[in-house]
């Protein structure tokens, strides 16, 4: 079942991503996101860019803090492409050292 709480949850983000234009600027955030939220301090920026969609982005952490057992990282994207500039908030939580993370909403 956690499993599939883990699956659903990824591709609601990946879905959240995919209504931004091409599926490789999705898989550049996404990836920017999973390494921000495993490497980066609270405070700090990734950006990307993708040359040939000429999209780019930043990931910024904003605060870390454990609940239950599990820690929770509040991450702000910003992706402009030439459609659309988004920007949103949501929390990444684990409770297994980063192996896996569930995305929430803000």
């Amino acid at each position: 079942m956690f499993r599939v709480i883990i699956l659903i949850s990824s591709l609601l983000f990946l879905n959240a991503c995919s209504t931004l234009g091409s599926t490789q600027t999705s898989h550049k955030h996404t990836q920017s996101v999973y390494f921000a939220i495993n490497n980066l301090d609270d405070g700090e920026t990734m950006s990307w860019h993708d040359n040939p969609s000429s999209s780019h982005g930043t990931v910024r952490i904003l605060v870390t803090q454990n609940f239950g057992g599990k820690t929770c990282r509040m991450i702000n994207s910003n992706i402009v492409n030439s459609y659309k500039n988004r920007n949103f908030t949501q929390y990444a939580c684990t409770s297994d050292q980063g192996r896996t993370w569930q995305f929430h909403s803000y």
